[in-house]
């Protein structure tokens, strides 16, 4: 594919994006829907999706072959915190704002526009190995991740540990994805179809919940300069490396295309979530979305073919 290819689906993804952004501005929803779009996709859309994902033949042998993706992935977010330390302290004063940088630095996008993108670009099994791969993301976010937005936040919140943390739809979904496959079960087709057809709605509507979240905010700043070099880190400085690590321990195939592309996406839309929930600088957060989101559109298709 040409970057000309690559900059049409990716563009045909994205546009879902700024109809969110259109259906809010003009208040044909209310502003309790992104929310609840954030739940209906977070406990059964995209649980759907990673089942529907996992129902396709793939030998044991290549699905052990898979498993360093766990250790790929835990080393991105390890590594991404550990390059924001000196980035942070020469574009931000503010304890807040670093913390932002930091997080962007660990997490992209990685649930609602990951898994679309890999889709248009390598099809339906990238889905089952992305799944792998996030397990950990999933883990790491709401641990590493949750403690760093606390620690700058308004609120002083102490959360013990739980498993209940880790008892969310999308890992215990591939939980079932994984017995299913690990047992060659199949799923009836009257419930294969339905979970099917709910996973397919997965992909537009988290990008339209993406577009409600950037409009709800409505504070943007075209001239925030760290927003530009967070940008530029998350969607170019990161995912190359990556390719150039990974190809230099022999990776070859999913094993950089699922963590370079994921690598490659725009930051998560947690980092407002987040920040709404212990306190922090959700405005900025929602900026850093908005202008990493509109430059993805051109930075991805670029990382596809460097792949």
């Amino acid at each position: 594919m040409t970057y000309l290819d690559n900059l049409k689906l990716i563009f045909t993804l994205f546009l879902p994006v700024f109809v969110g952004i259109a259906f809010y501005k003009t208040g044909l929803v209310s502003k309790q829907f992104p929310k609840q779009l954030v739940t209906l996709l977070f406990n059964i859309l995209l649980p759907c999706s990673i089942i529907s994902s996992m129902q396709f033949d793939i030998s044991m042998e290549e699905f052990i072959k898979a498993t360093p993706l766990h250790v790929i992935s835990i080393l991105s977010v390890v590594g991404g915190y550990l390059l924001s330390i000196p980035v942070a302290k020469l574009i931000e004063k503010d304890k807040k704002t670093r913390c932002l940088i930091a997080f962007s630095f660990m997490f992209s996008n990685f649930i609602y526009s990951a898994y679309p993108i890999l889709e248009g670009f390598y099809g339906k099994e990238s889905i089952f190995y992305a799944s792998l791969f996030n397990v950990f993301q999933f883990i790491l976010n709401l641990t590493m991740g949750i403690s760093i937005m606390q620690k700058c936040g308004d609120t002083n919140v102490n959360e013990k540990f739980s498993l209940k943390k880790f008892a969310s739809p999308p890992i215990i979904s591939l939980g079932i994805g994984l017995l299913l496959f690990l047992f060659n079960i199949e799923l009836p087709s009257v419930i294969n179809g339905t979970v099917t057809s709910l996973g397919n709605t997965a992909t537009p509507l988290s990008m339209l919940v993406i577009g409600m979240i950037i409009a709800r905010e409505n504070s943007f700043n075209f001239k925030d300069v760290s927003a530009y070099i967070v940008s530029l880190f998350r969607l170019v400085i990161i995912p190359v490396v990556m390719i150039y690590i990974l190809k230099a321990f022999g990776c070859t195939g999913y094993m950089v295309y699922v963590p370079v592309i994921i690598a490659a996406n725009p930051l998560s839309v947690n980092i407002v979530l987040f920040s709404e929930n212990y306190g922090g600088r959700s405005d900025i957060g929602t900026n850093y979305i908005l202008i990493s989101s509109v430059l993805s559109i051109f930075t991805i298709p670029f990382i596809q073919m460097l792949i």
